[in-house]
């Protein structure tokens, strides 16, 4: 599965902003890492269907279509000099051609201004697998909260 992996970045199957050829679920965190990481919106975008939607961390109307997307990352890298995510926590739940992973996540930039910026959230991945390979069809941000809701543990009062 390493091998296939540095093939299909060997091959370059990336380009033009085509889905890319994933034969592999378990690629798709790390390919959509490195890409964000290397600043590349096309790459992120060939990795996501054409018909995706994703609802950003940003407070914008949820995003539908590979195109949409696309723009949202061109905007979004522009705005650092680098950047990079660093999941923890995560969850895979396998349903056949349908693999839903979830995770908490730091994403650190580096803006144009110099400073340095960690933000913490939590992300949700819904892959489907097509005939032309692993595919994104849905993805959600959303803001971490500061700390663990203490209500979440505690006994629900009963009336």
């Amino acid at each position: 599965m390493k091998f296939s992996t540095a093939l299909l970045l060997a091959c370059g199957l990336f380009a033009g902003g085509t889905a890319a050829q994933v034969a592999d679920v378990e690629q798709l965190p790390q390919l959509y890492i490195e890409a964000y990481r290397n600043g590349d919106a096309d790459r992120i975008a060939s990795l996501f269907a054409p018909d995706a939607s994703f609802i950003p961390l940003l407070a914008l109307p949820r995003l539908q279509g590979r195109d949409a997307i696309r723009a949202y990352y061109r905007r979004s890298i522009t705005n650092s000099r680098s950047r990079n995510i660093t999941p923890t926590n995560q969850l895979v739940q396998a349903y056949g051609d349908v693999v839903v992973r979830s995770a908490d996540i730091r994403i650190d930039q580096e803006l144009l201004d110099g400073r340095q910026v960690a933000t913490l959230a939590r992300v949700s991945f819904v892959y489907r697998r097509e005939p032309q390979g692993w595919l994104i069809v849905h993805h959600h941000q959303s803001v971490q909260p500061a700390t663990p809701a203490a209500a979440a543990s505690a006994p629900v009062p009963r009336p």
